[in-house]
């Protein structure tokens, strides 16, 4: 087998990047709804605006849903990522304390 190990710290920094990645994607969802409305606001009634709405509103609605699920699959990543540091920390934890005679471990 190789020799390989995983580190939990390590994993629980990642995890707090991808919550850092998070909050920022909060912050640029949280204006999508007023950015796809400003369009139809923006455009008008008339046949120029009609085209504008045409041309833009679907778009822009795309491009907001898409930074909403990749915004849903990064606190997904989150979660799982700290949850696996979580739980790697408790196999260590564990080793340590079996190696120590069974007396466990503290952090």
């Amino acid at each position: 087998m190789a020799d390989l190990s995983a580190d939990p710290k390590a994993l629980k920094a990642l995890g707090g990047a991808y919550s850092a990645l998070a909050a920022t994607l909060d912050e640029i969802t949280a204006g999508g709804t007023d950015r796809v409305d400003f369009i139809g606001e923006a455009a008008g009634d008339d046949d120029m605006g009609e085209e504008i709405k045409l041309n833009l509103l679907t778009p822009a609605q795309k491009i907001e849903e898409a930074f909403q699920m990749i915004n849903e699959v990064v606190r997904n990543q989150e979660n799982v990522t700290k949850g696996m540091a979580d739980k790697l920390q408790g196999v260590e934890d564990a080793n340590i304390g079996n190696v120590r005679g069974g007396r466990g471990t503290k952090r």
